[in-house]
């Protein structure tokens, strides 16, 4: 055998094994389900002693959108001052429909699990997505080294509705609908220098979608 077929052989060998290695990985990947939630959503905001002169609420107030799923709640907060602006964990807070409101938690790294948690500053004109969650959906998860802190996790699915690989196509999006007329209420306070704006948001589940997930 010369050394070009074994060479030639070789190659084709590693290839194999390759392939074989990516298979393998594909076949332990898990497949998870979430259910993306369509909003009707209306908004409010609100100041308290608001001053006569200078910007207006509404001239001074963030572009706030939302990405909603059963794995919790994604704010797409822009903030179009020229200086920062921070969203006040103390005293923002979420209600299902005819609910106590209850605590948001920010689901991102903190050093410790305290409620509530530092403001989130968003930069001069900068956009952000804020991911958050009610806190009776949620559960504190330490990184493998505690020092480095944790964040929020979600411990239970929006509306208790989570589907499940062991369910037909059928079932899963039967469940996913069963979300559909769901109400809700958010309140964040968002602090610009030494005022402060309330957004109050009132949403409707108006369609859910199953999609899935590898894990």
């Amino acid at each position: 055998m010369t050394r070009t077929s074994v060479a030639r052989r070789i190659v084709c060998t590693a290839a194999a094994l390759a392939m074989a290695i990516a298979v393998f990985a594909g076949c332990q990947q898990k497949v998870g389900y979430e259910v993306r939630y369509e909003l009707h959503m209306t908004e409010a905001v609100v100041e308290a002693n608001a001053p006569e002169t200078g910007p207006t609420t509404r001239e001074l107030a963030c572009s706030v959108t939302w990405t909603v799923t059963s794995d919790g709640l994604d704010a797409h907060i822009t903030n179009p001052a020229d200086t920062t602006v921070s969203v006040l964990w103390e005293g923002a807070t979420f209600s299902y429909d005819g609910g106590e409101p209850e605590p948001l938690v920010s689901t991102s790294l903190y050093e410790t699990p305290d409620v509530p948690q530092p403001p989130t500053v968003i930069p001069a004109g900068g956009t952000m997505i804020v991911g958050m969650l009610p806190s009776s959906n949620a559960e504190w998860e330490w990184l493998p080294s505690r020092a480095m802190g944790g964040s929020w996790g979600a411990a239970s699915a929006l509306f208790d509705v989570l589907p499940t690989s062991t369910q037909t196509e059928e079932e899963r999006a039967a469940l996913a609908e069963t979300a559909v007329g769901e109400k809700f209420k958010i309140q964040i306070p968002i602090s610009i220098g030494s005022r402060e704006i309330t957004y109050i948001f009132d949403a409707r589940v108006m369609r859910a979608e199953v999609h899935a997930s590898h894990k």
